[in-house]
């Protein structure tokens, strides 16, 4: 049971456009993808083995609210999801829960670990 890598970063902020737009001029990434939800929209940014989710949207004002723009969730890639979870249970970080069908362990602040099977793992 162990944490492989890091899968991404993702970045809550109020405004998306600036933070994207420095992200790619100034720091060298690149634009891969949009998302849009009812309450939020992202877009993943790449640069080499780096990625990093930029994310604004009313339903993100919470954290916003308490914590201003800064990372909101670091996805991690684990070889077990279940008995790693469990471990973070057992030491009381906090109460693990499904969101959008991913395991997700609070961390310090507003800050989230997204739990992630490894990329090569069997669907």
């Amino acid at each position: 049971m162990a944490v492989q890598d890091i899968s991404y970063v993702e970045l809550f902020t109020q405004d998306k456009i600036s933070a994207v737009d420095y992200l790619v001029t100034a720091m060298g990434f690149t634009r891969v993808a949009d998302s849009v939800e009812v309450d939020r929209s992202s877009v993943l940014l790449r640069q080499g083995g780096v990625q990093m989710v930029v994310t604004s949207g009313r339903g993100i004002w919470k954290f916003l609210d308490d914590y201003g723009d800064g990372i909101a969730d670091i996805g991690f890639t684990c070889d077990d999801v279940a008995r790693t979870s469990a471990a973070a249970a057992a030491a009381a970080a906090g109460p693990v829960r499904i969101e959008r069908g991913n395991t997700v362990v609070p961390g310090f602040g507003g800050v989230t670990h997204t739990l992630l099977p490894p990329v090569d793992a069997p669907a």
